[in-house]
């Protein structure tokens, strides 16, 4: 059965880190653990209700079950991933964009406030 090593955090997120993105590798690999040994016991469960399979029937049902677990969890991973950098791009857009917005008000308050000193002072 395959998925060893697969799935898990994109290691774009700590490509500045080294340690970051190892740590984020390791997390991935123990989360897409965990998915496998689920995909396996449900699995289990499912073929454990085909009494009349032989043993090398059931062992490939399981196989075959796990298997299509794991595919289906994997393009479930694949478009939470792409979701998730998509909402990232427009957030950062509108981060940008209110920076931009609260620097020019700071400018034209600060600008706002030495005019008004100015005209204080003139007087």
């Amino acid at each position: 059965m395959t998925g060893r090593g697969q799935g898990g955090p994109d290691p774009e997120e700590g490509a500045g880190d080294p340690a970051g993105a190892g740590l984020l590798r390791l997390e991935g690999y123990l989360l897409w653990q965990a998915e496998v040994e689920q995909a396996r016991k449900e699995a289990e469960a499912m073929a454990d209700r085909l009494e009349w399979l032989t043993s090398a029937q059931r062992e490939a049902v399981v196989d075959c079950f796990a298997e299509r677990q794991l595919q289906l969890s994997r393009r479930f991973l694949e478009r939470t991933a792409l979701r998730a950098r998509s909402l990232r791009g427009e957030y950062e857009q509108r981060y940008a964009l209110l920076r931009a917005r609260l620097c020019a008000l700071t400018l034209l308050g600060f600008t706002a406030a030495v005019l008004l000193l100015c005209l204080v002072a003139g007087r």
